[in-house]
């Protein structure tokens, strides 16, 4: 989702959900493997002029799997600037 705070400013959120069955046996555990990640994602977009870009966005997943081995969980803050030709 995307909300225009004006025609230079932009906030914006997503939500991924993945669910994961695999039907093999995973060759290094011998069992199968079920994954659920999720995700979360807010961020702020500044459309400087015509050709530059600042985004800057902060993250959140947690993926649980059946395997530890396979389970995670992660933040993080990136930002970054885009030039358009």
């Amino acid at each position: 989702a995307r909300f225009d705070i004006s025609s230079e400013h932009q906030i914006f959120g997503r939500i991924y959900l993945q669910d994961s069955h695999q039907l093999g046996e995973d060759p290094t555990f011998l069992t199968t493997r079920d994954d659920l990640m999720t995700q979360l994602t807010m961020g702020y977009a500044w459309q400087l002029d015509k050709h530059w870009r600042w985004k800057s966005e902060l993250g959140y997943t947690d993926s649980d799997s059946d395997i530890s081995y396979y389970s995670f969980e992660r933040t993080y803050l990136q930002t970054g600037v885009r030039y358009s030709f």
